[in-house]
């Protein structure tokens, strides 16, 4: 039992760090996002790559963080200029062409992903326990959750609103809408070489099918179910999301009904929040006014 809630917290923690970066773009400069499946893939194989060569977790770590930074400058040059859904088609795009290049590259090991990734050891501590791996998740987690409320609450945050609300007036009071929209997309996306970096490292083993169009999806659940600029939310979101297919196999459901079972409960949970979230919304609340007046 503990070793599964281990194995549910650290999850949790990854995918928090992940949707994290999803809900600063989202809710700071209303930009979203379908290519994070591809980008904690991004910062995973780098990881694994990096190891496997023989390099150390600290300078794995780095590298994780400044590919995925890397990926946010090619997700700015391809999708910059686009707008709402023309932005998620772009980036829903990229993460086909990812998700290809996951399956079909040798450097990634193909279909068969990469296995053998070692145990890590930062700074002289090794990493081969599930505490240790809860430690550090944790650690980066609040690393994460630091920038992510640092951007939010600073002077930086409040001009990437202000863009969010309204693009043409801020740029016609002097600022440079390209650069705080670039800073803040190559910010976010690097967040997630965090997560990657204990991906991959945990799992010992990393597939591309993990780093697909389902994982962007699940990602964007979480951002939704959690709550638009809600970093809290999010992390309930994904340990309660995380929980339902650990509890099927916990409470033995038979495996050829887990996976019906696992969608239907997605949904409906997906369901009741979109549902609680039309009834709170000032629109709605004002149809509910009017009908009654």
């Amino acid at each position: 039992m503990i070793s599964w809630i281990l194995n549910l917290l650290i999850l949790s923690l990854i995918y928090s760090i992940v949707a994290m970066s999803m809900n600063t773009l989202l809710s700071q400069i209303g930009v979203f996002s379908m290519a994070y499946g591809a980008l904690l893939g991004v910062a995973s194989y780098t990881t694994a790559l990096c190891l496997l060569s023989g390099l150390p977790y600290s300078l794995s770590i780095l590298l994780a963080i400044i590919f995925s930074g890397i990926f946010g400058v090619i997700i700015i040059f391809t999708s910059f200029r686009f707008r709402s859904d023309y932005f998620i088609a772009v980036t829903l795009a990229l993460q086909w062409i990812m998700s290809d290049i996951f399956v079909n590259a040798n450097i990634t090991g193909g279909s068969a992903g990469l296995y053998g990734i070692p145990l890590p050891s930062l700074f002289g501590v090794k990493i081969n326990s599930p505490w240790a791996f809860l430690i550090l998740s944790i650690i980066f987690f609040v690393i994460s959750l630091y920038i992510s409320i640092r951007i939010k609450k600073s002077n930086f945050g409040l001009v990437l609103r202000a863009i969010r609300d309204d693009e043409v007036a801020t740029f016609s009071v002097g600022r440079n809408v390209y650069s705080f929209k670039s800073k803040v997309i190559i910010i976010s996306s690097m967040l997630v070489g965090l997560a990657g970096a204990i991906y991959s490292t945990y799992f010992g083993v990393i597939e591309p099918q993990a780093f697909n169009l389902d994982a962007s999806i699940f990602i964007a659940v979480i951002v939704i179910v959690g709550g638009l600029n809600n970093f809290v939310g999010n992390t309930i979101a994904a340990i309660i999301l995380l929980s339902f297919p650990q509890l099927l196999m916990y409470f033995k459901v038979p495996s050829t009904i887990q996976g019906p079972l696992y969608e239907l409960l997605y949904g409906f949970l997906l369901m009741v929040v979109v549902i609680i979230q039309v009834i709170k919304s000032p629109i709605k609340k004002l149809e509910i006014d009017n009908v009654k007046s």
